[in-house]
């Protein structure tokens, strides 16, 4: 791993720190890029949950951000954190950036209701419509004021062909009003959004001009 592949200066990205306590620690939390040096880089200190206790030194921190090639994700330990002149933490890069990209299968467009829910907050789900789908990923329009943030792991629900199908996503982009999601569909999820994308195509071919 170089340095190139680790965000940039005042980049924003999104954290999740294993270990720590506490309703909502699971729940990735924004933050940005202030320093950079090599392996290290130097965050601004989220703001946590209510109730969450913050890490100490040696916490494993996974920081996601987007880039021109999708979502990207690395682990980093907490090394320090500061309180001057900014609120800081400290962390260096201890795993391979692993790249999810925006794009590696056809999309078509879609309708329909789709259900995205995301710890810690299961049941506090978000409702949307359907916008595309293919294999790898979807983009769903949502109501202002959603609360799902770049890098949050969704649980995510729709129905295609008559068939609901439940699946494990990652918010690659996250605008006022839409949602973009990238997955790794099981071969039978991923042969029913296959059929999917194909009967739209047929149909779309059909429709006169």
């Amino acid at each position: 791993m170089t340095r190139a592949e680790l965000p940039a200066i005042n980049a924003l990205v999104t954290l999740t720190v294993s270990g720590v306590s506490g309703a909502g620690a699971e729940q990735g939390v924004p933050s940005r890029v202030e320093d950079a040096d090599g392996l290290h880089l130097r965050l601004a200190a989220p703001d946590h949950p209510p109730g969450v206790v913050p890490p100490g030194a040696g916490s494993i921190v996974t920081m996601r951000w987007t880039g021109p090639r999708g979502l990207h994700l690395t682990l980093t330990e907490l090394i320090s954190v500061s309180r001057d002149p900014i609120d800081t933490w400290l962390v260096r890069a201890v795993s391979e950036v692993r790249v999810q990209q925006r794009r590696l299968f056809a999309r078509t467009s879609a309708s329909g209701p789709v259900r995205l829910a995301t710890e810690p907050r299961p049941d506090d789900a978000v409702h949307g419509r359907l916008i595309d789908i293919g294999e790898g990923g979807l983009r769903c329009r949502v109501k202002e004021g959603h609360g799902i943030a770049v890098g949050q792991e969704v649980a995510i629900r729709l129905s295609l062909l008559d068939r609901l199908l439940s699946l494990e996503g990652v918010v690659l982009v996250s605008e006022p009003d839409q949602i973009v999601l990238t997955f790794q569909a099981t071969e039978t999820l991923a042969h029913q959004i296959r059929r999917f994308v194909l009967h739209s195509q047929v149909r779309a071919r059909r429709l006169p001009t």
